[in-house]
Parts: C-alpha cells; sequence; structure tokens
C-alpha cells in the first residue's frame, strides 16, 4: 500500500524527498497553499508527515499550522531544480514546473514592491 501525503483542507502543490546526509532518514519538503492563496512549506521527516497525514484534521490542523513555514526563494528554487532534473519529459511535471516558476515570479515582484 502506497502512502500519500494529505494536508486537506490545504492543497499541495508540489513535494520532493531527499536523504538527510546525517541521520540517513528521508525528508519531505512539501509546499502548499491555502483557501486565500498563500503559499507555505514544510519540511520534516517523511514518515512523520505521513503519520501526521492519517490524524484526525483537527490534530492535523493544528499541527500544519504549528510547523508552516512562508514561503521562501531558495525553498522553491530546490523544488523547481529537482523538477527539473529529475522529470524532464513528463507533461504533468512540466504543468508543474510552469507554476512553481509563477510563484517565484509572485514573490519576487511582492519582495521588489513591499
Amino acid at each position: 500500500m502506497e502512502r500519500k501525503i494529505n494536508l486537506s483542507p490545504f492543497i499541495e502543490v508540489s513535494y520532493i524527498i531527499n536523504y538527510d546526509h546525517h541521520s540517513l532518514n528521508r525528508v519531505a519538503s512539501v509546499l502548499f497553499q491555502n483557501s486565500d492563496f498563500n503559499y507555505f512549506f514544510i519540511e520534516d521527516e517523511l514518515e512523520k508527515i505521513y503519520d501526521v497525514c492519517q490524524m484526525p484534521d483537527y490534530i492535523k490542523l493544528d499541527w500544519i499550522n504549528y510547523n508552516k513555514k512562508n514561503i521562501a526563494i531558495p525553498v522553491i528554487n530546490k523544488h523547481i531544480a529537482y523538477y527539473t532534473k529529475t522529470h524532464q519529459d513528463d507533461y504533468d511535471n512540466e504543468e508543474l514546473l510552469i507554476a512553481l516558476k509563477s510563484i517565484r515570479r509572485e514573490l519576487i515582484i511582492n519582495g521588489i514592491i513591499s
């Protein structure tokens, strides 16, 4: 049975899974948006995120709200680099790359205006 990341009611935009070179645990970086189209990310051990996704919604929401961070350009660049290198010929990932680049452009513009 394949476990999936489900952060509902938030909408997952992208996630990548890497190994932590110190502990050799798999670490996931998940980009998601809320209903107001604000973007956040969570980076934590993959197994912990899987476990949280299986919990009741009120516990899951509390954990997400406590652990979420505002998205930053280096984080989104890491996601763009991952999908650019690993999934070059996949049409779904091409759309994802367009969305990630659009989010990055929005962050840059908002940073200049603010």
